[in-house]
């Protein structure tokens, strides 16, 4: 109740008193008559009032110190909200620094990283033309090599046919001298190889600049011979290594060697004693299988050394680089961990405060509409009160003795009127405290929204940074998480290295 009720209330008593003096003196012969009874009636049912209003005001005390308590806990649950929030500001400033700190040197080491690789495969473009140029000149060397073997061939067989009467010449000349006796079997043998030997003078093979051959014109020259140096033996199964050096070299080769055999193997029938040497010296055997197997050796080293030595350099520096990333990763994979962990804790505390806010907020909303519900009755009372004291006729006359002793005095009225005013501005302070934090509590919701935003404008950032730099996610955050760990990085130079490792 407000000052206006109260003097209302005053007002009505004062006028009842008036009606009542006013019957008193109207009939003074019926002092102790029936009507006495309603005015002290209604002195009791007033006194009764008054007595409900006042365990009331005690009600209401005890719920205002109540509400005080409740608005102290509130005001400690607010102070650490803010403790938190501050706390939380001042991670979030950390881990915007951090993610700016990294996003700059993860945006340098791309750039580095770019750079690097454009060079390396400038360089390796360089190389490779380099190679193919060389293979080019080899391959040209090669088809030279085979004109000169085509035409070594072609001069071997031409002084085959030229040798084939003096073989006939020698063959006479040995029989005659086994008949004389005077020289022996294998110094015929020893002069036949020498006179062959000396009649097959082999020049040295020339790779870039070649003498025409005539079909009547022996190769000369005094030089080295082929079977000195990494020439191949000439003799009749080299022509099946190089069948394709000439169209149809290699088959008339072999048929005048044929053919320039055969007086060897008539000689050999008809003189068993002297041993077929000069023949024997013109195959290949032991030295030329190695020259040939040391020739394809060195061919396939020639071929293995395509690959030069910086690649290898190359390949343990990517490993190396490989190496570093790795740990690089695993070391943001276990920070990531932590920040993962703290955002949880720091969630499930605020959801707990937050939980614990909006339950005294609805305990005081509960509490204030029960407030406001002891008042609407109180003055659905004083009204119903009011019209009573309204429709009552003023025939009524009480005593006069009786009625100022009865009727309230004006220092317990203005008593319950301070206390009515009193009580009042506990419910205003009371209704004003509890709108106050449940605008804190509305702040504080928004605040953790707002971080949860954040948050999620975070991830959403190292999610975007990780699919630029093509890192493979090992453990993608979800809603509520915070960050991620960074993976191997696929690229095309990195291929030779992570298959070795």
């Amino acid at each position: 109740m407000d000052r206006a009720t109260v003097q209302e209330l005053r007002l009505c008593l004062q006028n009842e008193q008036q009606e009542l003096l006013h019957k008193v003196a109207t009939d003074p012969e019926v002092k102790n008559s029936t009507p006495k009874k309603p005015s002290a009636e209604r002195v009791e049912q007033s006194l009764k009032k008054i007595e409900q209003l006042e365990r009331r005001t005690v009600s209401m005390e005890q719920e205002t110190e109540r509400l005080r308590e409740d608005n102290q806990h509130l005001q400690e649950a607010n102070t650490a909200l803010t403790q938190d929030k501050e706390h939380l500001q001042g991670s979030l400033a950390r881990l915007r620094s951090q993610g700016a700190a990294r996003d700059e040197a993860a945006h340098a080491q791309a750039l580095a990283q770019g750079e690097r690789h454009r060079t390396e495969a400038l360089a390796l473009e360089t190389q490779l033309e380099g190679a193919r140029r060389e293979a080019g000149r080899t391959r040209q060397q090669l088809l030279r090599l085979r004109q000169e073997l085509g035409i070594l061939r072609a001069a071997r067989d031409f002084n085959r046919r030229q040798r084939g009467p003096k073989a006939n010449m020698l063959t006479g000349l040995a029989a005659a001298a086994t008949a004389g006796g005077g020289i022996s079997g294998g110094a015929l043998a020893n002069n036949k190889v020498k006179f062959k030997t000396g009649m097959r003078p082999r020049g040295p093979a020339r790779l870039h600049r070649h003498r025409a051959v005539g079909p009547n014109q022996a190769i000369g020259g005094g030089g080295r011979s082929p079977a000195r140096d990494d020439w191949e033996d000439i003799s009749e199964d080299s022509g099946e290594e190089y069948s394709d050096s000439l169209d149809s070299h290699p088959i008339k080769s072999h048929r005048y060697a044929a053919a320039s055999e055969q007086p060897a193997e008539a000689f050999s029938r008809t003189q068993p004693d002297v041993p077929n040497q000069g023949y024997k010296q013109r195959e290949p055997g032991e030295e030329g299988g190695k020259r040939r197997s040391e020739r394809k050796r060195r061919k396939a080293q020639r071929c293995g050394c395509c690959a030069p030595a910086s690649l290898r350099g190359r390949v343990l520096a990517l490993q190396r680089h490989l190496a570093v990333l790795q740990t690089a990763r695993c070391d943001a994979q276990r920070s990531s961990q932590e920040l993962r962990d703290a955002n949880e804790k720091i969630t499930s505390q605020l959801a707990q405060r937050l939980n614990v806010s909006k339950q005294l907020s609805q305990k005081l909303t509960s509490d204030l509409a029960g407030v406001e519900q002891q008042k609407k009755v109180l003055e659905m009372e004083l009204e119903q009160w009011r019209q009573i004291h309204r429709t009552n006729t003023p025939q009524q006359l009480p005593s006069t003795a009786s009625q100022p002793l009865e009727t309230p005095s004006p220092p317990v009225l203005k008593a319950l009127e301070a206390e009515v005013k009193h009580l009042h501005t506990k419910l205003k302070s009371s209704k004003a405290e509890v709108m106050s934090h449940t605008s804190a509590n509305k702040a504080l919701r928004a605040q953790l929204l707002e971080r949860e935003e954040k948050l999620r404008e975070l991830q959403e950032k190292w999610r975007v940074l990780i699919k630029e730099k093509g890192i493979d996610p090992v453990c993608v955050p979800q809603e509520g998480s915070t960050l991620l760990l960074v993976t191997q990085k696929p690229t095309q130079h990195h291929s030779g290295p992570r298959a070795l490792c």
